[in-house]
């Protein structure tokens, strides 16, 4: 046999409508002006427990309770719109009553004569604050810096292998030589400096035949030519 509910202590008598200390802490409802949160309470007392979305705020119905101005009116039904605490569900006008209402905390049980089908509640919650994210523990030093914990990549001035460098040990000329500096064989320079003989036999005969022979002495200096 199931235990039965105990009643609370501070229990009120008679109808109420129960508001959600959530709601009442809520951005959507602390940020609203007292105008609007005066009026939320004229649509609270209609509520029976099985009415909402049938609410109204009817100028006429608001006279008597004490609202004289129509535009603090239409100002704060606006305002409670927007900041998600009623829902209109159904349009009023000629010979169809005043708009429709419904508080965002509770369901909607009846959709007789209303202008919509379903109904989810909690459009207060929207103006609050997005849950933060926890951050990760890590040490301050490494947290959010701009670079990895290994720094960046800078590239090596010189390649792996080492620079090429000029080798400066080799002979400016090449190993065979060049057209000034030829190196003549053995027997080349043999055959040369015969040449060069008969050359300076033939030459000492031409001066003799001019009368020049006998004037002018000369000697060749050993290893030296005449050019």
């Amino acid at each position: 046999m199931s235990k039965r509910k105990r009643k609370p202590q501070e229990a009120v008598s008679g109808s109420y409508t129960p508001i959600p200390h959530d709601l009442l802490d809520s951005a959507a409802f602390l940020g609203a002006s007292d105008r609007a949160k005066a009026l939320l309470l004229e649509l609270i007392r209609q509520h029976t427990g099985s009415n909402n979305g049938q609410l109204h705020l009817a100028t006429d119905w608001l006279k008597r309770r004490g609202w004289c101005s129509h535009d603090a009116i239409q100002k704060g039904k606006a305002e409670l719109q927007e900041r998600g605490l009623i829902v209109k569900t159904r349009n009023g006008g000629l010979r169809m009553g005043p708009d429709r209402f419904a508080l965002t905390w509770l369901n909607v049980s009846n959709f007789t004569g209303l202008d919509i089908k379903s109904f989810q509640p909690g459009d207060w919650r929207f103006l609050d604050p997005l849950p933060t994210v926890k951050k990760r523990n890590d040490h301050p030093a490494t947290r959010d810096r701009l670079v990895p914990p290994h720094g960046t990549e800078t590239p090596a001035p010189v390649p792996a292998h080492g620079t090429v460098k000029g080798d400066f040990k080799a002979f400016p000329v090449p190993p065979h030589g060049n057209n000034e500096c030829y190196q003549l064989h053995p027997l080349e320079k043999a055959k040369a400096a015969r040449a060069a003989g008969f050359w300076v036999t033939a030459e000492l005969a031409r001066l003799a035949d001019a009368g020049l022979a006998g004037r002018q002495c000369f000697a060749i200096p050993p290893g030296r030519t005449l050019q």
